[in-house]
């Protein structure tokens, strides 16, 4: 029996290594030129203060307001 040459598998191959590469750039930040960043932690700071003798808190990212702090 003799063996056929099957594209599929030679560009299904193709495919996972490309897929691979590209995941390892992307993991070492060498893509970050072209705006493909790892995302990074992030915090969010909010500071509570005291409001009528309810504890409340402001962002104005969110457009908040004496939000009540629970």
């Amino acid at each position: 029996m003799k063996p056929t040459f099957r594209i599929w598998r030679v560009l299904a191959a193709a495919a996972v290594l490309v897929g691979i590469a590209a995941l390892v750039l992307w993991w070492q930040g060498i893509l970050q030129p072209f705006g493909l960043r790892r995302p990074a932690n992030s915090l969010m700071v909010i500071v509570p203060y005291r409001y009528a003798d309810t504890w409340v808190f402001d962002d104005p990212a969110a457009g908040l307001k004496r939000e009540p702090f629970v």
